[in-house]
């Protein structure tokens, strides 16, 4: 076989790969790449280098949830792309490089390659690109820290850009993370709305990790509104699409637990502890923590048997594991809970201490709809 032959058979399987990465197929991309992986290596072709590297950085980061390992990956292949100026494999893997940070909590390591995937957009004036970063600048840079005002201006941002595209994938997008905005910022009505747009749209496109990720902070939303049982549906239905890929490990475990939260406000009675505890365990990134330990304290505070021990600990849980990975609304939704925790004890002096926490959070978080929501508690205290 020629040199010429086997550059073209790692040119089409690198753009096979990259089209299932585009689709959010992360194991069916590294699938394709696998057999010529050593190969590529072997001829040092730089030039498909960088994308191979994206492409396994990919699947080591949300199928293996390898944090170090994926990291390399993609430090590997900015280096290499920008030395052999590939611009196209230098945005996914700036991109994908600042998603993983994110992943671990390491926020301000994320700004900067999110920051040149997004100029390199800009200069292309490539709209649904840029739509696409923001969106994931939105959610992962501030969502998960709690930055609600910038996750909302981002969210807008992606918005505009993916309707100025026209583009119907880039909406798929964009959509969701505008309800993820309107829900951090406390307009649950308006993410509501936002999120069913963008579920339908994410299933008309087959997106089935972005739809995923929809219908999780949907779930929230309605859980937060009383609808419990679309709560759980969504929670469930997250699940499946999530184990459809065999990936994502820590938000599996962050949605099952979310549907045993919910499902113990549509009538089932017993605590499954043990299974509670193997969810805390799954999954290897430290955002999850935060959530899963909000839900369990929410399940144990909610049960009709007494719980109390075990729902002050889980709550200490949330608060600390919230401030050690500095998820600021996550803070203050634990704190809220503790409020809620001490009030049902009958300990008024601790629940208004706890909840004035929670409001002097959510005002630094920029979450509006949180601060009026907990001032009205307050103020019956």
């Amino acid at each position: 076989m020629t040199d010429k032959l086997r550059k073209e058979i790692i040119d089409a399987r690198t753009i096979l790969g990259l089209c299932f990465v585009q689709m959010l197929y992360y194991q069916e991309a590294k699938q394709a790449i696998d057999p010529i992986i050593e190969l590529a290596h072997q001829m040092n072709y730089e030039e498909k280098l960088s994308a191979i590297l994206t492409i396994t950085g990919n699947y080591e980061i949300l199928v293996k949830e390898d944090y170090s390992n994926g990291c390399k990956h993609f430090e590997d292949a900015v280096k290499i792309s920008s030395r052999v100026n590939d611009t196209n494999s230098l945005l996914i893997a700036n991109w994908r490089l600042a998603l993983t940070y994110c992943l671990n909590c390491e926020f301000e390591k994320a700004s900067r390659p999110f920051k040149q995937a997004l100029d390199i957009c800009t200069a292309a004036k490539n709209l649904w690109g840029i739509a696409r970063v923001r969106s994931y600048e939105a959610f992962f840079l501030h969502f998960y820290p709690g930055n609600m005002n910038e996750a909302y201006l981002t969210a807008e941002d992606a918005i505009r850009n993916a309707e100025e595209s026209g583009d119907t994938y880039s909406k798929a997008f964009a959509y969701p993370v505008l309800g993820i905005s309107y829900y951090g910022k406390g307009w649950f009505k308006d993410a509501i709305k936002a999120f069913l747009k963008g579920v339908a749209l994410c299933e008309k496109l087959n997106l089935s990790m972005w739809n995923a990720i929809a219908r999780w902070i949907l779930a929230e939303v309605y859980f937060e509104v009383g609808e419990y049982q679309q709560s759980k549906h969504h929670y469930q239905v997250t699940v499946q699409l999530l184990e459809q890929g065999n990936a994502h490990a820590s938000w599996i475990s962050i949605n099952k637990t979310g549907a045993e939260m919910a499902a113990l406000r549509t009538g089932k009675k017993d605590i499954d502890m043990e299974l509670l505890n193997r969810y805390m365990a799954v999954g290897k990134y430290k955002y999850a923590n935060a959530w899963k330990a909000i839900y369990i304290a929410k399940i144990l505070l909610n049960s009709d048997k007494h719980y109390s021990r075990e729902a002050d600990n889980w709550i200490r849980k949330a608060i600390q594991t919230a401030e050690q990975n500095r998820m600021m609304w996550h803070l203050a939704k634990s704190r809220a809970l503790y409020a809620e925790f001490f009030k049902r004890k009958g300990d008024t002096l601790k629940a208004k201490k706890q909840l004035f926490k929670a409001i002097e959070i959510f005002k630094e978080c920029g979450a509006d709809g949180w601060v009026e929501k907990y001032e009205k508690e307050f103020a019956k205290f």
